[in-house]
């Protein structure tokens, strides 16, 4: 079992990604955005974090940089809706 932090500002797929997150037997905490998450994180651990990248408040490129730097243990996913080069090359760097 994974202990997962899911983040995502569409209520939609937080909801479904989530439920069948939870089917395959993992713990699954979701949030709505990048402030959420990193409030999330500094009050517990996770094994894997899954974030949008683009989102309202704080972005999902910023929570990666953080737990990289903090949480450097956690692995991190990065998803988003929107293929654009730029979010992948700022990713990679």
């Amino acid at each position: 079992m994974v202990d997962l932090l899911f983040v995502d500002d569409e209520p939609s797929i937080r909801l479904v990604v989530g439920d069948v997150l939870r089917a395959a037997g993992h713990h699954v905490v979701t949030v709505e955005d990048g402030a959420a998450a990193l409030a999330c994180l500094a009050e517990r651990g996770f094994d894997l974090v899954v974030t949008d990248i683009r989102m309202p408040r704080v972005d999902g490129l910023t929570v990666f940089r953080h737990i990289r730097q903090d949480y450097p243990a956690t692995d991190v996913i990065l998803i988003t809706a929107y293929g654009a080069v730029d979010d992948a090359v700022r990713a990679l760097k």
